[in-house]
């Protein structure tokens, strides 16, 4: 109808009360996984290593090695 209530009011400020919390202190692993999805992640150059760097050592490539041999073997 185009009016203005107190109670609409209160509900508006609520509202932008509960945006303002979860935009700005419970929502930052989001943002986080989407930047990370679009490719738009970056390290700051303080960081020694990237969180997403795994070190692997020779065993993870003696697995995908040994895998790679038993399902395409040499003819």
């Amino acid at each position: 109808t185009g009016k203005r209530t107190q109670w609409g009011l209160i509900m508006d400020g609520w509202n932008s009360l509960i945006r303002y919390y979860k935009n700005n202190f419970s929502d930052g692993f989001r943002q986080d996984a989407i930047d990370l999805f679009l490719g738009n992640y970056s390290v700051d150059e303080v960081e020694s290593a990237s969180p997403l760097h795994v070190k692997k050592d020779w065993k993870f490539l003696a697995v995908s090695m040994g895998t790679l041999f038993m399902f395409f073997p040499s003819t």
